[in-house]
């Protein structure tokens, strides 16, 4: 799928430019390159590329909050595939979860002395343990 927010050229070479750009400009400088464009495609979406230019403007704030968090950039594409893979292990569960329920209510025979052999369902305690140990 096609990124027009945080195109493929900007990261080849192993690196995204805007990591190079952050390692070369001081602190303030990359905030204000960061705050820069912000404000760039926040001013020029209603003429330009609507949409797709707030998503730009959202990406560089993210960043930028990350940056004064001091926590670890993610892009919004990025978290939505985490939440993706969360959700479908989660199903995954439930399903493993639902299927070990069913499992447990079906009557699975229970062998008696004598070899007979009858459900666990709708054996009384009382019959149950007068076959199993002669009481």
């Amino acid at each position: 799928m096609k990124d027009n927010i945080n195109p493929a050229h900007y990261q080849q070479g192993g690196i995204e430019t805007i990591d190079v750009m952050q390692a070369k400009l001081s602190p303030e400088e990359f905030r204000g390159y960061l705050k820069a464009n912000v404000l760039k495609y926040m001013t020029r979406e209603g003429m330009k590329n609507g949409l797709e230019d707030l998503q730009k403007a959202q990406w560089y704030l993210d960043r930028l909050i990350a940056l004064d968090a001091n926590t670890p950039f993610k892009s919004r594409a990025e978290l939505d595939k985490i939440v993706e893979k969360h959700d479908m292990l989660e199903a995954g569960i439930q399903d493993l979860q639902e299927g070990l329920l069913k499992e447990m209510c079906v009557p699975r025979p229970v062998a008696f002395r004598g070899g007979r052999v009858a459900s666990r369902k709708g054996v009384t305690l009382e019959d149950f343990t007068k076959e199993v140990f002669g009481h």
